[in-house]
């Protein structure tokens, strides 16, 4: 059996509990959560949420709050990542929605800063994220 790195270790557990965070956080805000984790070779959706008639597709960004830095996690949805969660989140709409077109959706952002206990620090959300489609 192949272990995992120390490092590599500890990054998959930040980011498992940043989704967690985020997942409760969106519940608290009255968000369905109606999937998680939805992969396609080309890029993974982390929280399928609806509100009302609205699909929210969330992008959940963790990082560990440091004193010395000013970098929000949320910096790291750049242009290229917003194109393949565009086109995840159409796949998903069109294979497990069956979506005729008609469906309102938007790409949210959850930004998650855990202490480096891994405890929260702060949450914030940006809603409607990503508009270019």
């Amino acid at each position: 059996m192949t272990e995992i790195p120390a490092q590599e270790d500890r990054h998959l557990q930040i980011g498992v509990r940043g989704e967690q965070e985020a997942e409760m956080f969106a519940v608290k805000r009255g968000l369905k959560i109606i999937g998680k984790n939805y992969r396609k070779r080309y890029g993974e959706i982390d929280l399928i949420t609806k509100e009302g008639r609205i699909v929210h597709f969330v992008e959940v960004k963790t990082s560990i709050f440091r004193e010395n830095t000013a970098f929000p996690a949320e910096i790291r949805v750049d242009r290229r990542k917003q194109g393949k969660l565009i086109r995840v989140c159409e796949t998903y709409l069109l294979d497990v929605l069956h979506d005729d077109g008609e469906t309102q959706w938007q790409i949210d952002v959850i930004a998650v800063t855990l202490n480096p206990d891994l405890s929260l620090k702060y949450i914030n959300i940006i809603d409607n994220a990503v508009s270019d489609f």
